[in-house]
């Protein structure tokens, strides 16, 4: 029942950047997430990458992170250690 209590009350919020809405030609280039324990924030990670692509200007005015705040960042290549944790 949704009244009842889990026995875990942690849970993450995960936040996706995208250069764009097309799942079949847009990239992630930022995932973060934030881990809650019921109450209060207990760790956070941040993993900005470069897509390999311009984002979309949209995007770029929804979040404010343009296309040359990618240049220097890393490729994605595997998933970051702490994320696979």
């Amino acid at each position: 029942m949704i009244n009842e209590k889990c026995e875990s009350n942690m849970f993450a919020i995960i936040d996706l950047e995208t250069t764009g809405l097309d799942p079949g030609t847009d990239r992630i280039f930022e995932i973060a997430i934030l881990q809650f324990d019921g109450h209060q924030l207990t760790d956070s990670f941040l993993h900005p990458r470069q897509p390999g692509i311009s984002i979309a200007a949209g995007i770029e005015r929804l979040t404010g992170l343009m296309t040359n705040n990618c240049i220097g960042r890393s490729k994605f290549s595997k998933s970051p250690e702490k994320l696979s944790n």
